[in-house]
């Protein structure tokens, strides 16, 4: 039995040895099975990646084709270019070859003339002396003398000044003293200034105030000359862009100052939550009869001119939120849910329009014309001189209405309305209905602006964004306040926006870029206007500065 059980045990173990064998080579066989289907993947990837190549190589070469045809046009183009110019450049040479040779002629003339007058005496029969040697700095590295300089008869330079820029005049002006002197002439500056600062006034004498009438003087001689005035609207320029102006601080209201205005007229109205108004008007310093320590003034730079307060206006029962001020008409609006209609002479109020039921927080005087915006949510249209409301029309309950504009000059029937719920409207006054939706701000709309293709709009979120006035699509959003944005106001190329931040940022609306930020409120800033030469702004400081660009405030 026992020789039995050893040989059963052995062949069990025969047995375990051959199965472990199989599975050891079922194991290897799953491992070659892997790595066979790994092999396979990785053919299969690199056959895509391969594929993906090749069509990108192809699509690369069909790109460099096109381009190569473009590059060739553009070469075709430049070739025929070149060869106008070439033919401009021989015609206008031969011109001035000519107008040269003509020159010549007529000196030789005058000459010849004043040798038979007895003015010259005849050339000396004397032998000719000999030259002297020629300066070595004159030599060229060819080892000979560079020909005579030619000098262009004035009028073929004064054709060629004329198609320069500016820039390029200032440079030529300090070449030499005959290209300086010709440089200055105003036939040459009228142009670009008309060019550039088509829309700007021409300044008189006496800085822009008409001379005293002189008979011996003709209109053109008050004027400044047109090479003076450019230069002074270009430093203007250039002082906004540099953000380097003159601060004049206005001491006066008790409380935050949440609106303003000024006019052609150097009269400046502001307002504020103490309830009133205030009027201030630029003087000249030698007309100024105010005595310093009443502090209604800081000079924060030297200046030429000053501001005194003329009168308070007061008579609202509550903050004053806006005011609109047009060819001497003084309208505000308030907490006390009233417009009132002021004279600018006297401080009195002449007038009182009732019928919002909620806070006037916008306003605009127009043509004998008001438009009103209140926390009511509804927008009205007033007769100024009966006081009578000639529409009203209202939006949803409690989405009360921030900032307001009337539209464009040519149009009078659309007003433009930011709301308390982030959306941009305009609305036809006629058929008291919204024309376009413009959605994209995430809080409230503090502030707007509008001429015929945009809208600018400012935000609670801390953003300005730019519409298209006629789809009411979004076209820029510009980013740089860290707080609300409360004000803003455009013209031209220049955007001005005023923030909770303390900040008031100038920016180039053609790269949509901050040039300049302007620092000075110790508080939000929540209003602001401006014009060619200075900014005026009010803010939670109590206070209202004027920003000047220009020389003279």
């Amino acid at each position: 039995m026992d020789a039995e059980q050893q040989a059963l045990r052995r062949q069990l173990e025969c047995k375990q040895e051959r199965i472990n064998i199989l599975e050891m080579d079922v194991s290897s066989l799953k491992v070659e099975l892997e790595h066979s289907e790994m092999r396979a993947i990785r053919e299969n990837v690199m056959n895509s990646q391969l594929r993906l190549h090749l069509e990108a190589t192809e699509t690369e070469l069909l790109r460099s084709r096109e381009e190569n045809n473009l590059l060739n046009a553009v070469l075709r183009i430049l070739k025929e270019d070149l060869n106008l110019k070439n033919e401009q450049f021989e015609y206008l040479f031969s011109h001035i070859n000519s107008a040269h040779i003509e020159h010549e002629r007529m000196r030789s003339r005058q000459r010849e003339s004043l040798l038979e007058n007895g003015f010259l005496s005849p050339p000396s029969s004397s032998p000719r002396l000999q030259p002297s040697q020629p300066d070595p700095d004159l030599i060229d590295d060819s080892g000979s003398m560079p020909k005579q300089a030619f000098a262009p008869p004035v009028e073929v330079l004064e054709q060629v000044f004329s198609f320069l820029d500016f820039v390029d005049l200032c440079k030529l002006s300090r070449t030499c003293t005959e290209w300086a002197t010709l440089a200055h002439q105003e036939f040459l500056w009228e142009p670009l200034y008309r060019l550039r600062y088509a829309d700007k006034p021409r300044h008189m004498h006496n800085h822009g105030h008409p001379a005293i009438d002189d008979s011996s003087t003709t209109v053109a001689d008050r004027f400044v000359s047109w090479k003076t005035q450019f230069g002074e609207w270009r430093r203007l320029e250039r002082n906004w862009e540099t953000g380097r102006p003159t601060i004049t601080t206005l001491s006066g209201h008790t409380g935050t100052v949440t609106c303003l205005a000024h006019d052609a007229n150097q009269r400046i109205i502001s307002g504020s939550d103490d309830g009133s108004l205030r009027l201030w008007e630029m003087v000249r310093k030698s007309d100024l009869r105010v005595d310093p320590s009443e502090g209604i003034f800081h000079q924060h730079h030297r200046q030429k001119r000053g501001v005194t307060r003329m009168h308070a206006f007061h008579g609202h029962g509550g903050p004053v939120w806006c005011l609109s001020l047009s060819d001497g008409q003084l309208a505000s609006g308030s907490y006390d849910k009233t417009i009132k209609l002021w004279n600018l002479n006297t401080g009195r109020c002449e007038k009182t329009l009732r019928g919002h039921s909620g806070w006037v927080s916008c306003l605009q005087l127009r043509n004998q014309r008001a438009v009103s915006g209140g926390w009511d949510a509804a927008i009205k249209v007033w007769d100024v001189e009966s006081g009578r409301c000639l529409q009203s029309f209202q939006h949803a309950v409690g989405n009360a209405i921030h900032c307001m504009q009337w539209g464009t000059q040519e149009d009078h029937t659309k007003v433009t309305v930011g709301w308390r719920n982030s959306v941009v409207q305009v609305w036809d006054v006629e058929s008291g209905e919204p024309v376009l939706t413009a959605v994209g701000h995430q809080k409230e709309v503090h502030c707007i602006q509008n001429d015929e293709n945009k809208i600018i709009s400012g935000s609670g979120d801390s953003t300005v964004k730019l519409w298209d006035a006629r789809t009411g699509l979004c076209q820029r959003t510009l980013k740089a306040h860290t707080s609300a944005v409360m004000c803003l106001q455009f013209e031209g190329h220049r955007l001005v926006t005023g923030s909770y931040d303390k900040t008031i940022r100038i920016w180039d609306l053609r790269v949509g870029e901050v040039i300049h930020t302007l620092e000075g409120h110790s508080a939000a800033v929540f209003c602001l206007q401006f014009d060619d030469c200075r900014l005026v702004s009010g803010s939670a400081d109590k206070g209202v500065k004027i920003w000047s660009f220009c020389s003279q405030v």
